[in-house]
């Protein structure tokens, strides 16, 4: 089967231009080529800064809750309701990063 892009584009750039465009196609969480791609074709790039930290830091959140809920269940606390509140909100929270960082590929 054809690739559908097989027309190539080849362009100069400094090493300082290069450093540029890789770091906000690395802060876009894209390859060089589709960053180059959106950017040329007027598509949104979101770049969301601090996006891996606040990924690894929900993940921590989920890894204490889930602590706190297997503590609950072993009778050693009380807080089910107040816990499956959280647990519901930190799910939402988790699939909107999810969907965002979908948006970027």
């Amino acid at each position: 089967m054809a690739r559908e892009r097989n027309k190539q584009i080849l362009i100069r750039v400094t090493e300082k231009e290069k450093a540029i465009i890789s770091k906000y196609a690395k802060k876009s969480n894209l390859n060089v080529n589709n960053f180059l791609i959106k950017a040329g074709t007027m598509k949104e790039i979101h770049v969301i800064e601090g996006l891996p930290e606040m990924t690894i830091e929900i993940i921590r959140i989920g890894n204490n809750i889930n602590q706190i809920t297997k503590a609950v269940h072993q009778g050693k606390t009380e807080c089910g309701y107040e816990l499956h509140e959280v647990k519901e909100e930190l799910r939402k929270i988790w699939l909107l990063l999810k969907r965002l960082t979908q948006e970027q590929a």
